[in-house]
């Protein structure tokens, strides 16, 4: 078994973090926040009791890469929608590679009560909102991968339901991964 010891750089040092330009000040915090959590947080392995059943020592040997938008050309709706539950005629949100796709995503009839958009198109609306649940989630302690996420995340659903709102029809949000 490979040891990996303290120091986590190498799983994501050709990583770059997402551009700072006219970005809202609180993802640039977040971002940094979890930069520094990432950095004092030790890859998980066998030794760590919620990792103990999966060996990582294999991912750790990979690189990860990031993608761009670009990676959506040559992406057509049709290669896209048999895994969207479209013959459903549900509200869809199409992530490819973590960049919202819209194209492929259908949000045309949403009620005007509730919101379904990306990240991108949420936060300059209503920045204190999305401030106050960034990252809430899925911070349930010394998460590296949280924390890895956090200090690289570009994008992400917004879904915000009135209280005791009834909502007939099913919504979905799509990650796909395209290598």
């Amino acid at each position: 078994m490979t040891h990996l010891g303290t120091d986590t750089h190498h799983f994501y040092q050709n990583l770059r973090m997402p551009p700072s330009d006219n970005q809202q000040p609180f993802l640039k915090n977040f971002r940094e926040a979890s930069r520094k959590e990432l950095e004092q947080t030790p890859f998980p392995t066998l030794k760590h009791e919620e990792w103990k059943y999966t060996d990582l020592t294999d991912l750790a040997t990979l690189a990860p890469t990031q993608s761009a938008p670009s990676d959506l050309e040559g992406l057509t709706p049709e290669a896209v929608y048999p895994y969207t539950f479209n013959q459903m005629k549900s509200h869809v949100l199409v992530f490819v590679n973590g960049h919202y796709a819209p194209r492929f995503s259908r949000t045309d009839d949403i009620p005007v009560d509730m919101c379904v958009e990306s990240f991108t198109e949420a936060s300059p609306k209503d920045p204190e909102t999305i401030k106050a649940h960034l990252g809430k989630a899925d911070r349930k302690g010394n998460d590296y991968f949280s924390y890895l996420n956090g200090a690289f995340f570009t994008d992400g659903a917004v879904i915000r339901i009135p209280k005791n709102y009834a909502l007939w029809k099913l919504t979905t949000v799509w990650m796909i991964s395209r290598c």
